[in-house]
């Protein structure tokens, strides 16, 4: 396996990755994802795939686009914050055809690795608690909770 980065090329499979997971959250919180959006359009991934601020990468098997990570570069500097930077992984998917062969682990392990380069001080994330299998993952990769997003739903 290859761990690379993201190039035009991929963003087909990028973006057909970014549809099992759209689909997974709509289906565990149909009131807050609608199946029937993207998170990005092809064009918004050529872009985003251009900005040194939004590292991206792919993880290949055998000649093929199988997981990715989309990354974000954050300086935190709020006056209240001890100044950091942190490696924020906005996305992370395996495709389904290939879970279970260790390619997030390695995807994970790549990021702290890069991380470490570029001098962050941590690498961050956001995960639904519904998502118990990304849960499960993230914690077996060390992650901690950091803090917690809470509400009460209304219903309409």
């Amino acid at each position: 396996m290859l761990i690379r980065p993201a190039e035009n090329r991929d963003i087909p499979r990028l973006y057909e990755m970014l549809g099992q997971i759209l689909r997974l959250h709509a289906a565990l919180r149909p009131d807050v994802f609608r199946a029937d959006r993207e998170k990005f359009t092809p064009e918004e991934l050529a872009e985003l795939l251009k900005r040194e601020d939004r590292p991206s990468f792919v993880a290949e098997e055998d000649g093929k686009c199988v997981g990715y990570a989309l990354c974000e570069i954050k300086e935190r500097q709020s006056p209240q914050f001890v100044k950091r930077r942190v490696l924020y992984l906005d996305d992370l998917c395996v495709d389904a055809s290939a879970r279970g062969k260790g390619i997030g682990r390695a995807l994970v392990d790549f990021l702290l690795g890069y991380a470490r380069g570029i001098g962050a001080d941590s690498l961050e994330l956001n995960v639904w608690e519904c998502n118990a299998d990304a849960v499960a993952f993230y914690e077996r990769m060390g992650f901690k909770t950091q803090c917690r997003h809470m509400e009460i739903p209304l219903g309409k």
